[in-house]
């Protein structure tokens, strides 16, 4: 019974579909055709292409880096002590200008006056003993002395050299001169002095506190010398490129085009490049600021970064050439997410501000 009554429904929807034609034929209309959803061609041909005349470079911050300066030789000096002592007085703070000599930092060195004692008493023992020594060879010489005494003696002469030699040593690492043994004997306090011209940029040492070998540095001086410029770039400057450094504070210094060195920064991948200033200039180490593009090479040009494809032959524009396009080869100089900067084109060159919407990246359509 069921089945009886399907057929039936569909029966009589095939009937009702027919008279509908019947109809609309009747009053001179076709039935409406299929539509189909448009393609992604016929899309891409709908969208009108955006020209535009390209123009000279000016965005110079897409080349834009940070950068700082580097200490050059004695730009930078760390007060430090290789002896065991304690600090009587401290003559300086952050911020004092001193000259190289001045005394910064006092120390009580016990282990300095013992080195200073134990030289001083082995350089009047070798005198002694080379004088035994001698009389000595001269007894051995007529056979007055066996050979084993004189070399019993040399034995001793040459270990109490080795005992001044140590105290040398200890005298030479701690930096005393004669001058400053003497002082150093004489009241048991060690003076330091600033190695450099400078400022006093950072201060560890406090009166009554003990000064360690392997401690951080007691004082930190920073000079004015000739410094040189370090850049971290995420892209290479292209050739013909003037840069210079702009600090935070300060004018800005102009740099000499080529780089010293270049390098890879392992820790983020970037390009790391050390400049020379056109002329020498004294700078304080660690000054920060940017290197900046004084100037493009000749023949540059700004351009959307959409408006460059991708080709086997390189980076291409679409040119406009009268009612048609063509594609046009072009070295790219630079380029950030929405602008890059190019060689190739002329003043009066018109492009497709979208390479992917124009008519090369497309089918004609009827009647093109």
């Amino acid at each position: 019974m069921r089945h009886l009554e399907r057929l039936a429904k569909t029966q009589t929807a095939r009937v009702g579909a027919a008279l509908l034609v019947v109809a609309l034929t009747g009053c001179g209309q076709a039935p409406p055709p299929a539509v189909a959803p448009p393609s992604e061609a016929n899309a891409a041909s709908s969208v009108e292409t955006r020209w535009l005349t390209v123009t000279p470079a000016t965005d110079q911050a897409i080349l834009e880096a940070t950068a700082w300066t580097v200490a050059a030789p004695g730009g930078v000096a760390l007060l430090t002590t290789t002896i065991r002592g304690r600090i009587e007085r401290v003559l300086v703070r952050p911020g004092d200008r001193v000259h190289e000599g001045d005394a910064l930092v006092v120390l009580r060195a016990p282990e300095l006056v013992s080195a200073v004692a134990a030289r001083a008493s082995a350089q009047k023992r070798i005198t002694a003993y080379e004088k035994h020594v001698k009389e000595l060879a001269s007894l051995r010489k007529d056979g007055l002395l066996r050979s084993a005494e004189l070399f019993q003696v040399e034995a001793q002469l040459a270990d109490i050299q080795a005992e001044k030699s140590a105290a040398e040593a200890i005298l030479r690492g701690a930096g005393l001169d004669d001058r400053a043994a003497t002082e150093v004997q004489t009241t048991g306090l060690w003076t330091l002095h600033a190695p450099i011209d400078g400022v006093v940029r950072a201060l560890t040492a406090e009166m009554g506190g003990l000064a360690e070998p392997g401690a951080p540095p007691l004082v930190q001086l920073v000079g004015d010398r000739a410094a040189r410029v370090e850049a971290h770039l995420h892209q290479a400057l292209p050739a013909g490129v003037r840069v210079r450094f702009e600090p935070t504070q300060g004018p800005a210094i102009d740099l000499q085009d080529a780089a010293t060195a270049t390098a890879i920064d392992p820790q983020d991948g970037s390009l790391v490049r050390w400049f020379e200033p056109t002329s020498p200039v004294d700078l304080p180490t660690n000054l920060r600021g940017r290197l900046v593009v004084a100037a493009l090479p000749d023949g540059a040009f700004q351009v959307p970064a959409r408006a460059l494809m991708q080709r086997p032959d390189g980076a291409s524009v679409v040119l406009k050439q009268g009612n048609s396009a063509v594609f046009r080869h072009v070295e790219v100089l630079a380029g950030s997410g929405t602008s890059a900067i190019v060689r190739g084109l002329q003043k009066a060159d018109v492009i497709a501000a979208e390479a992917d919407r124009s008519p090369l990246a497309r089918p004609p359509e009827a009647g093109e």
